[in-house]
């Protein structure tokens, strides 16, 4: 009971600090906005980068956990498309964008530091590999959904866009620089 108590109350202390700093305006009203771009586009990269250089690609490149994640992310995204569809009659970019929100997690901002916290150094490389995993493989079915989705014509792109998508996302380039 400690070790949870003590994973989980840093983390909820931290959120009680930004919503007490939220609502005094102690940060300014686009103060949200900036620290999620910061820790998007800046803090978050650079610790992928330093995390994943400073391990051996083997450890980080650990199929069977990554087979067995990915396996479920597919399989879980794949059922919520399906069923967008058939159930709830969205079009398949809708049904994309309900995919990528049944499995996309808060893993970076808040996975990371709770499995460290939790479960000591150890949890790190398999955090991050959580982090990555979905940044690729998600997005990617994400953003080849919306495309056949709302391609009118224009399906050549759709692998171009694809790609793009994940060669701007920062967590995905910063990862693979660091392995790399």
């Amino acid at each position: 009971m400690e070790s949870i108590v003590n994973a989980v109350l840093p983390v909820f202390a931290i959120i009680l600090c930004g919503y007490v700093a939220g609502r005094f305006g102690v940060l300014g009203a686009d103060s949200s906005e900036a620290l999620n771009r910061f820790v998007y586009w800046i803090a978050l990269p650079v610790f992928l980068f330093h995390s994943m250089a400073s391990v051996k690609p083997d450890e980080i490149l650990y199929w069977p956990f990554i087979g067995a994640f990915t396996g479920g992310l597919v399989v879980t995204m794949a059922l919520t498309i399906v069923l967008s569809m058939v159930v709830f009659r969205r079009r398949l970019a809708e049904a994309g964008l309900a995919g990528m929100g049944s499995v996309f997690g808060n893993t970076g901002y808040m996975g990371i530091p709770l499995a460290i916290a939790a479960f000591g150094d150890g949890a790190r490389v398999p955090a991050i590999v959580a982090v990555i995993v979905p940044a690729i493989v998600v997005v990617a079915a994400a953003v080849a959904c919306i495309e056949v989705g709302l391609s009118e014509g224009r399906r050549g792109r759709i692998a171009g866009d694809v790609i793009a998508a994940l060669v701007r996302n920062p967590l995905v380039v910063s990862s693979l620089v660091g392995i790399a």
